[in-house]
Formats: structure tokens, sequence, C-alpha cells
């Protein structure tokens, strides 16, 4: 059996606002899938063939074949449907984080994310299967030294990143930024440096 745990606001049953509600995905041996919502459980029926992984997070509830094809659940009991995932496969592993991110590898290791967008304007309603981006820079990022830049008379921190690691990607870009600003202990607002200051830097990775 796979359990997959999570917890999401979602609409009160009343109709009125969002209460946090734990959800949960048993995936059992037979290859059913059962949903555990507002306390009780559901089967998802219609089930993708040969599921070797289910994930629950805030964007949804997710499974992986046994031919590394994803598929995504509708949520609805009553009128169940898994949808195929058309741009991932060969995938081999899949988790999902606390913010709803999708993460997957596929048979060359690589490693991938969703950027699940929202059903409606609403933040808290499930969210919808997006295009994937490869996270070039997974390598380094995990292994290598950090180092230091001085800023020179004009940099800003999205310029240093663009300029240091090469990033083109606006997810990368910030991503990285976020984590200088870690690194740096900044308390300002994020282009905030200047002339002289001393930066930490996390691994370069590739230029």
């Amino acid at each position: 059996m796979n359990l997959s745990v999570s917890n999401r606001r979602l609409p009160n049953i009343e109709g009125e606002g969002t209460t946090s509600s734990t959800l949960m995905a048993l995936l059992m041996d037979d290859g059913k899938i059962y949903a555990y919502v507002f306390g009780h459980w559901y089967q998802a029926t219609d089930e993708p063939p040969n599921p070797v992984t289910v994930v629950v997070g805030p964007g949804g509830f997710w499974c992986l074949d046994s031919t590394g094809h994803i598929h995504k659940w509708n949520e609805d009991v009553t009128d169940s449907e898994w949808k195929l995932d058309t741009v991932a496969s060969k995938v081999t592993t899949l988790s999902c984080d606390a913010e709803g991110t999708l993460w997957c590898t596929n048979q060359q290791g690589d490693l991938y994310f969703s950027n699940v967008e929202p059903l409606t304007g609403d933040n808290e309603m499930p969210l919808q299967m997006g295009a994937w981006t490869k996270a070039a820079f997974e390598g380094a990022w995990f292994f290598g030294d950090i180092w230091e830049y001085t800023a020179k008379p004009g940099d800003h921190l999205l310029k240093i990143v663009r300029s240091q690691y090469k990033a083109t990607d606006v997810d990368e870009v910030y991503h990285i930024a976020d984590e200088i600003v870690r690194l740096s202990k900044i308390t300002k607002k994020r282009d905030s440096v200047k002339a002289g200051q001393r930066l930490i830097m996390p691994p370069l990775g590739y230029r």
C-alpha cells in the first residue's frame, strides 16, 4: 500500500467560507485508490492501469502508473475521472511539496517541477496540471561550495543572479535570489543591495 497525507483549505460543508481539512490518498495492493475527504473514504474509481504511487497535496490528487505516466483526479466522487498528463513521460518518482508544487524525476535522472495553476481565481480551490519546467541547476544546488560576491555600482539582486548564474527562467531567477537573501540574511526588500556589499551566494552549478 502507498499512503499520502496533506492538509488543504476546502469550502465549508455549509457552503460558507473555507475550513482546513486533512486529505489522504491510499493506493491499495490491488490497484484501487481511495481518497479521504471531510472525514470519509471514497473510492476514486476508473483508476489508471497499474498505479504505483499516489500523491496528495494542496494542488490535488495525482497518480503515477507503471509506464511512467502521471494522472490527475478530478475530485468528483460521483463522476470520478483520472486525466492523463500528456506532457510528462518516463517518470520514475513523483512527490508534492507543502506549497502544492509537483516534482518528478525521469529515467534520465532529470528533475522537473510543475507550474500548476488554480482552476479559478480562488487560490483555495483545487489546482490543475500545468507545464513542466526542468530544474536545470539541481545538481550543484545540493553539491558545491557557497561563495561571496561583492556588489558593484548599479547592481541589484536579480541582475546579479542573471549575470552570475546565466539564469533566464523567471522562476529560477527568483528562486536563486531568495536563496541569496536567506544566506546573506538580507532583511530589506529583494533589490536592496549597495555597492561594496558582500553577498553569500549558493553554488554556481554552471555559468
